[in-house]
């Protein structure tokens, strides 16, 4: 059995270094866009070298990359998905609340990098977001809450195509809308669609 090594001091500066730059590119990308966004910028508001940036991050594309890995990390606490906790379909929708308020909490010129065809991370098998609530829908059918005309992957698949086009909406219309109104009603309707 291997015994993990003890962080050294080098260790925690290096994890805070890579933390100050990640938390600064999302902070520049969501204010003056990820094209406006150097990473001269970058680096001189997070107070490091260019050479400590590519010491961390290939590229900016990378720090996207590292946005959805935290995302998928961090969607397991979104919905109900403890055994004890009621699932129906109100939960599907609550849990699709905390995707909307995902993203107006990166702000609409994050969100229109990435909301773009180019962005193939949406389509990746296994993701924990989309995991997770098809866990949520499949324990909603199986407690008998929910009766739906698609299997649980596909229903969950069907929901983020709608919650998506609803985020690529309110990119092109600059953020001029109510993004988690219109996307609860727009995924309501999705799943009264699917359901039997």
């Amino acid at each position: 059995m291997e015994t993990k090594r003890k962080k050294t001091s080098r260790d925690e500066r290096a994890e805070e270094s890579r933390e100050r730059i990640y938390e600064t590119s999302i902070d520049l990308f969501a204010r003056k866009g990820f094209d406006e966004t150097s990473v001269t910028a970058i680096c001189r508001e997070a107070g490091c070298s260019v050479g400590a940036f590519y010491h961390h991050f290939a590229s900016k594309d990378a720090v996207i990359e590292e946005n959805f890995r935290r995302v998928d990390r961090d969607a397991v606490g979104w919905g109900p998905l403890d055994p004890s906790a009621i699932r129906d379909r109100d939960a599907v929708l609550a849990y699709m609340d905390s995707y909307a308020r995902l993203v107006t909490s990166r702000g609409l010129e994050f969100s229109k990098r990435f909301y773009t065809w180019k962005n193939k991370n949406f389509i990746k098998k296994g993701r924990s977001m989309q995991v997770n609530l098809a866990m949520l829908i499949r324990g909603a059918i199986d407690a008998g809450n929910l009766k739906l005309t698609l299997p649980p992957d596909e229903a969950c698949e069907w929901l983020f195509v709608c919650a998506r086009g609803v985020v690529f909406h309110w990119c092109l219309h600059e953020g001029g809308f109510d993004l988690a109104a219109e996307m609860r009603k727009a995924v309501d309707r999705a799943l009264r669609g699917i359901e039997a």
